[in-house]
């Protein structure tokens, strides 16, 4: 019985860690032994995945599992459920999978994402295996490929070799099957000779076309790409002789291009700073541009109207704009391109009509803006992404529409501001940021510029030194915008002029005064809420109203005069119908002393809201009928010690005497809702320092200093009674 390696790429089995793998026959929970080696000298029922995603055998050794015949392959997430082959949790990744020596030696590779990783890999490796490298991080040795593990080899190899931590060497592979090589074609890649006829002559034969990497460089002018063409190589050096675009990638006649992909490229020129690394025309779907560096042109890509694309993995440097998108893209994805010391802008959105683009971690640095957006509709910006040294501004957005901006470090040289909306529409967000201390002479992290609509500002963590990071001093009609959960130095939000719908809160400390907020017809919600214990104030000896809906009819005032102060609502006083039945009106430990009404409360008695009605027992009435007996006069301890012997009398029963008259009939008084009660334990107050005059001592930024805490209620306990329940309750026994 011949026995063969499973089809096993480790590094996608690495989020299963310390999952169990065990082999069935097709269809079946039954069971099969694999094997340790081809000849099946060690067989094993099941094997477990190591903290990286690889088998193990039970000592710890890195093993491949051996099968033969056809079979399916489960992980399980405990040894238990392995053991008794419950496939409920487990997943499947081999269905009817035949073991045969055919599959091809790349079914069975390591798969890594960088050549770093590989070469830092502490696996061994056995002479012979293919390894597969993902994407370019070294543009000397190339990048995205496949390897084949040698001792050191005695010939040389013109495609290069990189040493492995175990001693061995991995040896570059050249041209992948189906591919036209252009050296095949007269490419001489010396960085003389014209090789434009040759890489066209490449292309004609077939839309695979591969660039060996020489040790100088291929030159050519423009050269347009076929629909479906991939041009690829491992670091191959490709240098434009022409002041337009070196490689062209446009509409067809009578049809679109499809499906066409750029990788593993060093793209640069003879004519410093002018023409165009990659031009994408207009009508262009699904377009990859991916592990190239492009440098020294007036652009590095340029794309008018393509879709559904990716721009990913790339080094984009000394051009004068790095990254161009025109009008009319939309479904664009950014993925972690180093986009770095351009003259102009690093990525720049121009001529609107794009959207749905999607910018994934990376860095746009080094230039006077790192992201410029103009009218774009739906731009999402995510992931770790880096804006250091950036002149003006790190992100400048204007005009644009649900452009959201989560995590990343904002640059601390910008002049104008870090984050710039400008005019946009609504449903932006900024989130996640850390912005560090500006050293220019313009201190703000974030600037406002007439935002209409639901724009919210929140988790924003302070570098040390920073200061006022939000500016919304311009956004004259600024619409919604909410700032939260910002952990330093929160807004400059003075002379808003006609701005409405501003709101701050989650904010840990405020660096200046928040005055002339809004006008007659704003609608600006302040609510300061910080871990370090400080309270939002508003300062004023007046009448503080906030508005409903701009209606003078409907307001909720707080009187902050000298005295008690008072809160009145005018208009309705209701909960949100959301949280219908979910809230109390005080509680236990902080109680109304008295509520004043014209009638009494309704309360919801709707029986299709009720288990079915039962009537009342025997021994029940006879508990209501002792109760009713225990009826007493009383008066309120608080109330005697302070109007003596004018306290006034109240009728009632105790909690206490109403819980032991239950439980001497066998009954929980608690199972009823008339017998409450409930435990709090000591309860805290800040101690606020104080002038000679009786007003607060402030901190360095304004707030009340706080110098310790006050025991202003110790823990305790309380019983109480619900005089509508209990009401009935007594009712039921008279009939």
């Amino acid at each position: 019985m011949a026995y063969f390696p499973i089809a096993f790429i480790a590094p996608n089995y690495r989020d299963y860690n310390d999952y169990w793998l065990k082999a069935y026959g097709p269809g079946t929970t039954t069971p099969k032994v694999m094997a340790l080696d081809s000849a099946a000298s060690v067989t094993v029922a099941k094997l477990q995945l190591n903290a990286d995603g690889f088998l193990k055998s039970a000592g710890g050794a890195l093993v491949i599992p051996y099968l033969s015949g056809a079979y399916d392959l489960y992980l399980f997430p405990t040894e238990a459920e392995a053991d008794s082959n419950t496939t409920a949790n487990a997943v499947r990744v081999a269905d009817n999978i035949n073991a045969s020596g055919s599959g091809g030696e790349l079914s069975q590779a390591y798969e890594f994402d960088t050549v770093e990783l590989m070469t830092d890999s502490t696996i061994v490796f056995p002479v012979g295996k293919r390894l597969h490298v993902k994407n370019r991080v070294s543009f000397q040795l190339g990048g995205g490929g496949d390897f084949i593990v040698n001792q050191i080899p005695t010939v040389s190899n013109p495609y290069g070799s990189l040493a492995l931590l175990d001693g061995k060497v991995a040896i570059l592979q050249d041209v992948v099957e189906g591919q036209s090589d252009v050296k095949q074609y007269g490419a001489l890649g010396n960085d003389a000779a014209d090789d434009t006829g040759a890489i066209n002559a490449a292309h004609a034969v077939n839309d695979n076309v591969y660039f060996p990497k020489t040790s100088g460089a291929y030159r050519a002018s423009s050269i347009t790409l076929n629909d479906r063409a991939k041009f690829k190589t491992n670091g191959a050096l490709l240098r434009g002789t022409t002041t337009g675009s070196l490689l062209i990638i446009t509409d067809a006649v009578g049809a679109s291009r499809d499906r066409i992909e750029i990788e593993g490229f060093q793209l640069d020129t003879t004519q410093n700073g002018s023409g165009v690394a990659i031009n994408v025309g207009t009508n262009i779907r699904r377009v990859y541009i991916r592990n190239n560096r492009i440098e020294q042109f007036n652009k590095g890509i340029q794309l008018s109207g393509a879709y559904s694309s990716d721009i990913s993995f790339n080094e984009i440097r000394n051009n004068a704009t790095g990254i161009e998108i025109q009008s009319k893209c939309h479904a664009l994805t950014l993925i972690n391109n180093l986009v770095h010391d351009n003259t102009a802008r690093g990525l720049s959105f121009i001529n609107g009509d794009t959207r749905d683009v999607t910018i994934v971690g990376g860095a746009y640095q080094g230039s006077p803006i790192g992201i410029f957006a103009d009218s774009v509709e739906s731009l999402t910006i995510l992931g770790d992404v880096y804006y250091e040294t950036n002149t003006i501004a790190d992100v400048k957005l204007i005009n644009c529409y649900a452009a959201k901006i989560f995590s990343g470090d904002s640059s601390s040289l910008v002049s104008e501001a870090s984050i710039v909306y400008d005019g946009c529409a609504g449903n932006c967000r900024i989130q996640g940021m850390t912005y560090a201390a500006t050293t220019n002479s313009t201190p703000f992290h974030i600037m406002i510029k007439g935002v209409n609509g639901n724009t919210v500002i929140e988790d924003l963590t302070a570098a040390a030194g920073q200061t006022s990071p939000i500016d919304t001093s311009g956004a004259t009609n600024a619409k919604n915008v909410s700032i939260g959960s910002i952990n330093k130095y929160a807004l400059n939000a003075s002379n808003k002029g006609n701005a409405w719908g501003l709101t701050a809160e989650g904010v840990n400390e405020w660096s200046q005064e928040l005055t002339n907020i809004g006008t007659t017809s704003s609608r600006t919600t302040l609510e300061h809420v910080s871990t370090t214990g400080r309270d939002y104030r508003i300062n004023t000896s007046g009448i503080f109203r906030l508005y409903s809906n701009n209606q003078a009819a409907e307001y909720l005032q707080y009187n902050l005069g000298v005295g008690n102060p008072t809160l009145a609502i005018k208009g309705n006083f209701s909960n949100f119908d959301a949280y219908d039945g979910l809230y109390s009106n005080g509680t236990a430990l902080a109680r109304w002393s008295e509520v004043f009404a014209v009638t009494g409360t309704i309360n919801t008695s709707d029986e299709r809201q009720k288990t079915p009605l039962e009537d009342i027992s025997d021994i029940e009435k006879l508990v209501a009928r002792e109760i009713q007996a225990n009826i007493k006069k009383y008066k309120w301890l608080s109330s005697v010690e302070i109007k003596g012997d004018k306290a006034r009398y109240h009728i009632g029963v105790g909690a206490q005497t109403v819980k032991a008259i239950f439980e001497s009939h066998g009954l929980d008084g608690f199972d009823y809702a008339v017998l409450c009660y409930n435990e709090w334990d000591d309860q805290f107050e800040d101690i606020i320092e104080l002038n000679e005059d009786g007003s607060p001592v402030l901190d360095e930024i304004g707030s009340p200093k706080v110098s310790g805490q006050k025991l202003v209620k110790k823990a305790g306990d309380a019983y109480g009674i619900r005089p509508d329940q209990l009401n009935m309750f007594m009712l039921s026994a008279l009939l």
